[in-house]
């Protein structure tokens, strides 16, 4: 998962999904393969799982 959703991977996707009107515009994930797709959504599993971890208060750890 780490390594699909590596900046080098999902940077140039992102850039390209906000050019087209991501987030407000969801519809510019139409444009991407299946592949891209993939990494997207690894990258946003990984995103919101360390951003759970970073702010919660309840983790001892």
């Amino acid at each position: 998962m780490v390594a699909a959703a590596n900046s080098e991977n999902i940077g140039p996707i992102i850039i390209w999904l906000m050019e087209l009107g991501y987030p407000k515009d969801i519809t510019s994930l139409d444009v991407l393969t299946v592949a891209q797709r993939g990494r997207f959504r690894l990258w946003h599993i990984a995103a919101n799982n360390l951003g759970d971890h970073a702010i919660s208060t309840d983790n001892p750890e």
